[in-house]
């Protein structure tokens, strides 16, 4: 018996012990999260203020400077602020500035001050970062302006479209007899449209990304994030949308959303997208200028006074593989319809015959080639041979996987290497697949040339930041449709305007490869010039879809709310 009772004490003993043990931690944990409490400083007019007595007090000019942030609220701090300064008791200097001082900073400014500084970062130029002093000068309306041009969207609309080839497309990998696409809409508040267009394939064949990855990924994560957004620039959406981890696997559906924003925002600032481009170019310039302390060598955009005119910019065409006969008319057609440049598609054994004919038929035509990665190393005498021909570049020659490199680790570097067996500068296309893998051509000198496409790059604005560092490096760039309807068609051109985007992109009519058109107006290049923000469409990309067409040719609608 009394054997049980030792055992019993025992265990009551341990139990308390662990008790204690677990009481200790609790307290000690209390205090670690109470520590930063308790060393907290608010400041007064009286002075210092410190622990939970600044805290309450911090709390009490919080709850009482709150609000809805609002055009109106903003305007209302903004005014009240510059009031301030009509008192000259309440103006301090430090002989290069003013400040208010005094009761009036204490009462007023303190308590709004974070609220403040945010407001005024929003006006301060890249580099000028003035703080407060930007709102002492700062025009009213114009802040209410800001926060009336805001993209604040309530719907997302998915319609997934088949569009039927003309006739079959051949390029060096597939023969294409039909399209499937993803176009985009997305509804504000106040129910105006933005449009956007998502480029990706059915199949895996071009890139990894594919369609029904990307209606996944829109309606489960980039349509409910833009919907619980609100931003004040399309480049904000870009910057939201490519923070989410795991998305650079899927520029294309980040590309088709942010499109949507670029097209919205235009039409609520009454911008045409070219206008927008040019204004964001010149940013960039101002930003790289700080930044690198040396103005970039690109031009600057030279924006008109009135931006309601329509643009027009120039078209080149892409002919697919076929025999010589028959790809010279091909060319010839395309000629007689105005187009400055021609692509040519090629493949080993299957292009150079009708490459020569094109070039003894059209001796001073500028003629560029996409070889879509299908030539091998034991392919060198006919690709050598293209060399004489008067090339602009050839896209993409070498086939990276038989010859055993790793596209995201050596492909660029192969490519470089590569170029210094070729007369003709090879254009890179295929060996990235965003906008990061992009960014490393910038390191081969050798890689003069490469293709813009904006839902490779993840969208307009990183596209736009990708053109402007290969101009100011001295690079081509080169716009390039994928067998895309008139709203991501549109939307390249916009780029032509910029400067330095000088050489017509493959961005010819939707008539050379679809019976139907989607967008009105209709996506056309007579005489080979394309027409940006036709009368009726001066803002935004400058197309609504066809109802109708949409209609005929629509698969599956979604709709996120």
């Amino acid at each position: 018996m009394m054997d049980l009772i030792k055992y019993e004490f025992l265990k009551l003993a341990k139990r308390k012990s662990s008790l204690v043990v677990v009481l200790a931690g609790l307290v000690v944990t209390a205090l670690l999260f109470m520590l930063p409490a308790l060393q907290a400083t608010y400041y007064t007019q009286d002075g210092a203020v410190e622990g939970m007595a600044g805290i309450a007090i911090e709390k009490a000019d919080v709850e009482a400077t709150a609000g809805l942030l609002t055009g109106d609220f903003i305007s209302q701090n903004v005014e009240e602020y510059q009031r301030l300064f009509d008192d000259p008791a309440n103006i301090g200097t430090d002989g290069s500035e003013e400040y208010i001082i005094g009761g009036a900073y204490w009462d007023f400014v303190a308590p709004r001050e974070r609220m403040l500084q945010l407001i005024a970062a929003n006006y301060d130029d890249p580099g000028d970062f003035r703080g407060l002093s930007t709102l002492r000068s700062l025009d009213r309306a114009a802040c209410e302006g800001l926060f009336r041009q805001h993209i604040d969207i309530a719907r997302v609309v998915l319609h997934r479209v088949r569009l039927p080839f003309s006739k079959p497309f051949k390029t060096p990998k597939e023969t294409l007899t039909y399209r499937e696409l993803i176009l985009v809409e997305v509804v504000d508040k106040k129910g105006r449209v933005g449009l956007g267009e998502c480029t990706a394939f059915d199949t895996d064949w071009y890139l990894p990304e594919t369609l029904g990855d990307d209606i996944q990924v829109m309606r489960e994560v980039l349509a409910p994030r833009v919907i619980a957004g609100t931003y004040l620039h399309p480049r904000e959406v870009a910057a939201d949308l490519a923070s989410i981890e795991g998305m650079e696997r899927f520029p294309m559906a980040m590309s088709a959303i942010e499109m949507d924003c670029w097209d919205l925002y235009g039409k609520v600032v009454e911008q045409p997208l070219w206008a927008l481009l040019g204004e964001e170019f010149d940013r960039l310039t101002r930003v790289a200028a700080f930044c690198e302390e040396e103005p970039p060598a690109v031009g600057q955009a030279a924006l008109p006074a009135r931006r309601t005119r329509p643009r027009q910019v120039y078209s080149g065409a892409v002919v697919g593989m076929g025999t010589p006969a028959r790809t010279v008319a091909e060319v010839r057609d395309c000629v007689r319809q105005g187009y400055r440049r021609i692509k040519l598609k090629v493949a080993p054994g299957k292009g150079l015959p009708a490459v020569r004919a094109v070039r003894r038929a059209f001796p001073e035509l500028l003629i560029t080639l996409d070889a879509n990665q299908s030539f091998s190393l034991h392919h060198m005498a006919e690709l050598r041979a293209y060399d004489s021909l008067d090339i602009g570049w050839i896209e993409e020659p070498l086939d990276l996987a038989s010859a055993g490199v790793s596209r995201h680790e050596h492909g660029l570097a192969r490519l470089a290497s590569f170029q210094h067996t070729l007369a003709m500068p090879i254009c890179v296309d295929e060996s990235f697949l965003n906008a990061e893998e992009a960014e490393r051509m910038f390191a081969y000198p050798e890689l003069r040339c490469a293709m813009v496409k904006i839902g490779k790059f993840g969208g307009i604005q990183r596209s736009l930041e990708f053109v402007h560092h290969a101009l100011s490096e001295g690079r081509e760039v080169c716009m390039s449709g994928m067998y895309d309807t008139g709203i991501s068609r549109f939307a390249h051109a916009a780029f032509q305007t910029l400067p330095g985007v000088v050489i017509p992109g493959d961005l010819g009519a939707t008539a050379r490869y679809f019976d139907a058109d989607l967008t009105v107006p209709a996506y056309e290049a007579p005489q080979g010039i394309i027409t940006l923000n036709a009368p009726g469409h001066e803002h935004g990309i400058g197309c609504d879809l066809e109802p109708q067409a949409l209609a005929a040719h629509r698969q599956r609608r979604y709709s996120v709310e």
